[in-house]
C-alpha cells in the first residue's frame, strides 16, 4: 500500500522544514504552493518531493486539486504547522505494511499553544480524518473549515499529530480577522440573514462551552485565552456578516 502525502502552503518558512522531516515514510510527497514570497520554495528543494505552484482557490478546492495530482490511491494530508509524532508514524507504517482495514483513518491532533501542550479546551483530542482512499472520500469545496466527506466511520489511531499553531497573539488575531471575513462571505453566499441574537448568544455559548464544558480552565491562562479568542472570532464573524449583508442590500437598492 503506497501513500501520497500532500501539503498546501503559503509562506511557511517558519515551520515547513519540521513538517517535511516527519513524513519521510511517504511514497510520494507533493507540495502545492500558492506562490510563497518567503523561503518556502528553497526549503522544499532540500527534500525529495514534487513542488507545484498554483493560485489559491480556497481550502476545499485547493485540497481537491492537490488530490488530483497524486499518483497513489491513498492520501495523507498534513499542514505546514503540523508534525507526525513517532507513534503516529509507526501506526501509519504498519498500515502500509499490513494493508488498510478502513477507507478513512483519523487521529488526535495535539496543539502547542502559549508554550504548553493543550489537553482540554475543545482542542484535544480533536480527531482529524487525514488518511484516506481518494476513491472513497473527498473534500468539500468550502473556502474555510473544509470537511472530508465519506461514508461509514473512520478508524481512530492513537498517535498524535502535533500542531504548532499561532506564532503569537498578533498572529492569532491576524488569522481571526482573515478567517472571519471568509466565514462571513460564506454566510452571505448561502443567503443567511444576519441575527443580533445569534451573534451575541453564539459568542457567549462558545466561551462557556470551551472554558467550562470542555474544561478549558484546566489549561490555565492558555485555556482562558483560547475560549476568549474563539468567542471573539464568533462575534466578529457575525458582525462582518451583518455589515456586508446590509452594505450589499443598500447598494442593490440604489
Amino acid at each position: 500500500m503506497k501513500i501520497s502525502t500532500l501539503i498546501i502552503c503559503f509562506n511557511a518558512e517558519r515551520t515547513i522544514r519540521k513538517t517535511l522531516k516527519s513524513i519521510g515514510w511517504s511514497d510520494e510527497i507533493i507540495v502545492i504552493d500558492s506562490f510563497s514570497t518567503d523561503k518556502t520554495p528553497e526549503i522544499c528543494k532540500e527534500f525529495d518531493l514534487k513542488f507545484i505552484q498554483k493560485e489559491w482557490q480556497g481550502f476545499g478546492k485547493q485540497r481537491r486539486w492537490a488530490v488530483e495530482q497524486a499518483n497513489n490511491d491513498w492520501i495523507f494530508f498534513i499542514d505546514t504547522d503540523e508534525e507526525v509524532s513517532i507513534e503516529l508514524k509507526n501506526e501509519i507504517v504498519n498500515i502500509k505494511k499490513e494493508g488498510a482495514e478502513s477507507d478513512v483513518y483519523a487521529f488526535p491532533r495535539k496543539v502547542y499553544y502559549m508554550n504548553r501542550w493543550i489537553t482540554h479546551s475543545g482542542w484535544y483530542p480533536d480527531h482529524k480524518a487525514r488518511l484516506f482512499n481518494k476513491h472513497k472520500a473527498s473534500w468539500d469545496e468550502s473556502n474555510i473549515h473544509e470537511i472530508l466527506v465519506y461514508e461509514g466511520e473512520a478508524i481512530k489511531l492513537k498517535g498524535d499529530l502535533y500542531h504548532y499553531t499561532y506564532r503569537d497573539i498578533e498572529d492569532q488575531l491576524d488569522r481571526v480577522n482573515r478567517y472571519s471575513t471568509i466565514a462571513a462571505e460564506e454566510l452571505i453566499s448561502k443567503g443567511i440573514k444576519p441575527s443580533l441574537i445569534r451573534s451575541i448568544l453564539g459568542s457567549i455559548w462558545r466561551f462557556n462551552k470551551l472554558y467550562f464544558l470542555k474544561l478549558g480552565f484546566l489549561d490555565g491562562l492558555a485555556g482562558l485565552t483560547i475560549a476568549s479568542m474563539e468567542s471573539y472570532y464568533v462575534m466578529v464573524k457575525y458582525f462582518k456578516h451583518a455589515y456586508k449583508y446590509n452594505s450589499d442590500k443598500t447598494d442593490s437598492e440604489r
